[in-house]
């Protein structure tokens, strides 16, 4: 694989620093991965989208401190060749190991693929291999959700404190919360980063977020990657969750 030359170098890289989605051949069928005990694997759907190469796809997973992982998990195959415009499957299986998880609440993983291109005919061509990675969740028996109807099953305990001059949102679930957005009088916060809150844990909003009022709202990921807004009443410090009785 050669390189090209040092002028046009900068504009590839330039290049790289956009959305891979607008470029990426290999995708993947979904956001993230949802792993419950006792299911004997989870597959996915890997799609060459490029209508005239094949690619290489290559996948692994990692643990949360980014290191490549074996066990308690392996993801087969860990390469395959994809025809153009064709699809193809990855699986996740659990190992004994899984065993030594804990039991009470969820453990996190990344699965990564990434797509190798056909070697060029060009010689002065730069090949990249882009690479997606996306957040896999192991769910022990004791904290599986026995309906898909409930797919928000943390909302109810998420709790918004005001300290001082900011705001710590409290995760007393077993569940990872992702919060994507925070909305005061229904207008969207600028400038607020997504955060990630572990089980039993909490994390301070960042400074962007000012006086949320006293209803205030955030859009969170559920099970199956989608958005949900949850809004809030706030009495004193305490902001609690506005909770709608739902249905089958």
């Amino acid at each position: 694989m050669k390189y090209i030359n040092i002028r046009t170098l900068g504009a590839i890289v330039t290049l790289c620093l956009f959305s891979q989605s607008a470029y990426s051949a290999i995708a993947l069928d979904r956001t993230r991965v949802l792993y419950n005990e006792g299911e004997r694997s989870v597959s996915m759907i890997l799609e060459n989208e490029n209508q005239s190469k094949p690619y290489l796809a290559q996948s692994w997973l990692e643990n949360s401190h980014d290191e490549k992982i074996n066990s308690p998990f392996v993801v087969t195959p860990p390469v395959q060749r994809i025809e153009a415009g064709n699809k193809s499957q990855i699986k996740i299986q659990a190992l004994p190991a899984t065993n030594m998880l804990p039991t009470d609440r969820e453990s996190i993983y990344y699965l990564n693929v990434r797509e190798i291109p056909p070697r060029s005919d060009s010689p002065n061509v730069l090949q990249i291999a882009l690479q997606t990675k996306i957040k896999m969740f192991y769910r022990p028996k004791s904290i599986v959700v026995p309906s898909r109807l409930e797919a928000n099953p943390m909302e109810k305990d998420i709790v918004i404190e005001k300290q001082g001059g900011h705001y710590n949102v409290k995760n007393p679930s077993p569940y990872y919360l992702t919060i994507t957005k925070v909305r005061k009088n229904n207008t969207e916060v600028k400038g607020f980063e997504a955060v990630m809150i572990e089980p039993f844990g909490q994390r301070t909003l960042g400074t962007e977020v000012g006086d949320l009022g006293a209803a205030p709202a955030i859009e969170y990921l559920n099970d199956f990657g989608g958005l949900v807004e949850l809004t809030f009443q706030c009495r004193g410090n305490i902001c609690s969750a506005n909770i709608k009785d739902k249905k089958a």
